[in-house]
């Protein structure tokens, strides 16, 4: 999510890239194909919440687990505390962030690949602070719905997506975006060094943004780095630990200050995640088990629309997918 609560109004680029990451959560090029969290490689170092999964390595000569058109991949983490682009939205409390993601692959030429996505990404909160309804709806924060296409050739994958920010508890106002990620598959040049390197563009459409409502939508950048290394263990075999690097710029009015003024630099992040594939019959799907850790370094604006807190936050994380 990028959005967050009414009441707030609310670096790097030494080498653009990323690498495999396992997120069940929720980020990836290609779409087609099982999990992360709910990653893998090729997997951008985006946040979590809007794009599809990846698959993680599998043996040589091993069969893909679901070799149709349509893949769905399901999942949940559990943060010890919910931060999107650098904007805190909770803190305290229980937070867990179910995810269902469907990809459809509609055209596959050589190296052409075309696929469509819908997904849904949610974050249910424990603590009610700030909502707006006295319903069981007031411990769901947020529901983000997206829409995407994903163009591949080769090492080279553009997604475009639109999304809705909705939320149920009316903690903010409805914000809706467009998403363009383009993501460069360097593994054949760099082998287990690679980057694959990753870049996101938003921009916010309509009067309410990431900084508040009536103010016009801002527009984002992104750039990621997840460079990552697996190894063999008995029982469940490959595990891939990933050393995701982000870093959020507002390119016109995203992290706009009290003032009104528009601050560049939003906030560094990086960390590590380990997925661990589950020993499950893969007739059962791709189950995955995520853990990791992000550090999170926050520029002059987001500080403040955190109410002024530390500049540094450290944040965990544990997560299951299952994708087929």
């Amino acid at each position: 999510m990028r959005a967050f609560p009414r009441t707030v109004a609310a670096s790097l680029l030494g080498a653009v890239a990323i690498a495999s990451a396992a997120h069940a959560q929720l980020a990836s090029v290609e779409m087609s194909e099982p999990p992360d969290s709910i990653g893998g490689t090729s997997t951008p170092a985006t946040q979590p919440n809007v794009a599809p999964p990846v698959e993680l390595p599998k043996k040589e000569g091993e069969q893909p687990v679901n070799t149709g058109k349509l893949h769905l991949t399901l999942g949940f983490d559990i943060p010890t505390q919910y931060f999107s682009r650098g904007v805190m939205t909770k803190d305290r409390g229980f937070i867990i962030q179910p995810a269902a993601f469907l990809a459809i692959d509609l055209y596959e030429h050589e190296k052409f690949k075309l696929v469509a996505d819908l997904g849904t990404w949610n974050s249910v909160h424990g603590d009610t602070t700030g909502s707006n309804v006295s319903s069981t709806a007031q411990n769901w924060f947020e529901s983000d719905l997206s829409a995407g296409v994903t163009l591949k050739y080769d090492i080279f994958s553009f997604r475009a997506a639109y999304i809705s920010l909705i939320s149920p508890s009316d903690n903010f106002s409805t914000i809706n975006e467009l998403d363009f990620t383009f993501t460069l598959d360097d593994s054949g040049w760099m082998g287990k060094w690679a980057l694959n390197p990753s870049v996101l563009l938003v921009q916010e459409i309509g009067d309410n943004g990431t900084d508040g409502n009536n103010l016009g939508g801002g527009t984002y950048l992104e750039l990621g780095l997840t460079p990552g290394f697996d190894f063999e263990m008995p029982v469940v075999e490959k595990i891939r630990v990933n050393f995701p690097i982000l870093a959020g710029f507002s390119l016109n009015n995203y992290y706009e200050n009290d003032a009104g003024a528009d601050q560049g630099f939003g906030f560094i992040e990086f960390g590590s995640r380990l997925l661990i594939p589950l020993p499950v019959n893969r007739n059962y799907g791709q189950w995955t088990v995520t853990a990791g850790v992000r550090f999170l370094f926050l520029g002059d604006a987001a500080r403040q629309f955190n109410t002024n807190r530390e500049d540094f936050e450290v944040i965990g994380m544990l997560g299951l997918s299952v994708s087929y």
